[in-house]
């Protein structure tokens, strides 16, 4: 299972800790580093709300960001 997206939540709220254990999921940010998100106009300052989510039976090899294009709040 693979989960991409913007959950619009943070890693450290209870609604996304309950998805990792209830789903679960392991977060792929976790060791690489803190990946903030939004909003774009304040990187590399922000908050993670997009997230990355994979189940154990899944391994991840890299952990990176996309360039954001200019019409989106988030850096990608």
């Amino acid at each position: 299972v693979l989960v991409i997206g913007d959950l619009n939540i943070t890693p450290w709220s209870y609604p996304f800790q309950r998805l990792q254990r209830d789903a679960g999921l392991a977060d792929t940010r976790v060791g690489r580093g803190l990946f903030p998100t939004w909003p774009a106009a304040l990187s590399p300052f922000g908050i993670p709300i997009d997230h990355a989510l994979v189940s154990e039976d899944l391994n991840v090899g890299y952990r990176g960001r996309m360039h954001h294009p200019r019409q989106s709040d988030h850096r990608g």
